[in-house]
């Protein structure tokens, strides 16, 4: 009786959501005067997303972000013992 919606939805964001999401951070920056903004992955595994994600994410950033807002990044990783 659970809800199973979740495996109905993209492994990982789609380039429309990155770029929807970076829009909304650059309004959202600009709306506040702030100069930086940090964004941090987080999730089941972040890492399994694999190095081309984040370097797609970043290359998107880049395009969208002016340079005068400072964008930081870190991850969220939990590991179990």
């Amino acid at each position: 009786m659970g809800d199973t919606s979740y495996k109905l939805q993209p492994k990982f964001m789609t380039q429309n959501v990155i770029e929807s999401l970076l829009l909304r951070i650059k309004d959202n920056c600009i709306e506040n005067n702030l100069s930086e903004f940090l964004v941090v992955f987080h999730g089941g595994e972040p890492l399994l997303a694999g190095i081309g994600f984040y370097e797609n994410f970043i290359k998107t950033q880049k395009r969208i972000i002016p340079k005068e807002i400072r964008i930081e990044y870190g991850m969220n990783l939990t590991v179990h013992y």
